[in-house]
């Protein structure tokens, strides 16, 4: 049997099946996700994850989260040599629901959806990913208008009296619609 010295005060046994197979008691880790930017780390925070991070052989406790995904936590057990894991992150969502009056007004949500904005057609009570969400709206003979606001999985309502035409100083149907084409969605 070999004892290996990791760092100060620490040991690790080696067997001669070790010894004979890898003497090397680390190995490396690369964990690629979706999405690309989401957060790998080591739970307890001793490690610091990057690719191809060397650690000792063993089981690690790890998290993947990015903003607006369901975060995932698992364990994963590092062998000799090189190791990789795939983790591919579940959209969250919030359940919306928009009263706006007049009744009879068309009602649009744009959100960030895979490095693009989505727009879509309100419907009652629907399930959009979380986030931050614009929604708009415009009736004939009534000033359109949106409002930005951010959901979580929790849901949210909202509520939009649209004043009746004339307007003053408030955006038309054609500058709220423009106005979906490019929202500032932060994710």
């Amino acid at each position: 049997m070999l004892l290996l010295v990791l760092a100060a005060g620490l040991t690790y046994a080696v067997s001669e099946e070790m010894q004979d197979e890898n003497p090397d008691p680390y190995g490396t880790l690369t964990i690629t996700t979706f999405p690309r930017d989401a957060v790998v780390e080591f739970i307890g925070g001793a490690i610091a994850y990057q690719p191809r991070v060397r650690v000792p052989t063993g089981v690690y406790p790890m998290r993947v989260s990015a903003p607006g995904y369901v975060p995932q936590d698992f364990s994963y057990e590092v062998s000799a040599g090189a190791n990789f894991h795939e983790v591919n992150l579940q959209r969250d969502f919030g359940t919306l629901q928009v009263e706006v009056t007049p009744r009879s007004a068309a009602i649009q949500v744009a959100y960030a959806d895979n490095g693009s904005v989505r727009r879509i057609n309100y419907a009652q009570a629907m399930q959009i990913p979380v986030g931050e969400v614009e929604v708009a709206a415009h009736a004939p003979g009534y000033c359109a208008m949106s409002k930005t606001i951010r959901l979580d999985n929790r849901g949210a309502t909202l509520s939009l009296n649209l004043p009746a035409v004339p307007c003053s100083a408030a955006p038309t149907a054609a500058q709220s619609v423009n106005q979906l084409e490019s929202p500032a969605i932060e994710e």
